[in-house]
């Protein structure tokens, strides 16, 4: 089990990197590029949810190891990581804010503000970028 939980919270690391990566790269296209490119929009908006769920099934990943308290959503994971004194609150706060994005990605598509993804697009690498340098301090 904990041999397993090794190999799964590396492979979540390495595609959590790939997917910051891709996001560098996607935090160059303008404003207007993405706003009237649908297939910009479909691959960058693809890219941050993946990113996002990654970070999220990491912290589930650190509850279990740590045998914190479960949470009941994804924001939540983020706020039971400050509890548990793996990130700070600043970046607790931070992490729940894209894990509420990430709903809306999947579930509000219809609803999706572009100007708000491409606002988020310029901060949100540099969130998950602070999440993988906390828990690498914590030798999680």
């Amino acid at each position: 089990m904990v041999e397993k939980m090794v190999v799964e919270k590396y492979q979540l690391i390495e595609e959590l990197r790939r997917r910051i990566e891709k996001w560098k790269e996607d935090e160059k296209v303008s404003f207007e590029t993405f706003r009237k490119d649908l297939d910009k929009q479909n691959s960058i908006c693809y890219n941050m949810l993946i990113a996002i769920q990654t970070a999220i099934d990491l912290g589930n990943l650190i509850i279990e190891k740590k045998k914190l308290r479960a949470a009941s959503t994804y924001a939540e994971i983020f706020e039971i990581l400050e509890e548990g004194k793996i990130i700070d609150k600043k970046l607790a706060k931070q992490l729940s804010s894209l894990a509420r994005f990430r709903n809306v990605l999947a579930h509000l598509y219809w609803k999706i503000d572009y100007k708000k993804v491409y606002n988020i697009l310029k901060f949100g690498r540099r969130v998950l970028e602070k999440f993988l340098n906390a828990i690498g301090k914590e030798g999680l």
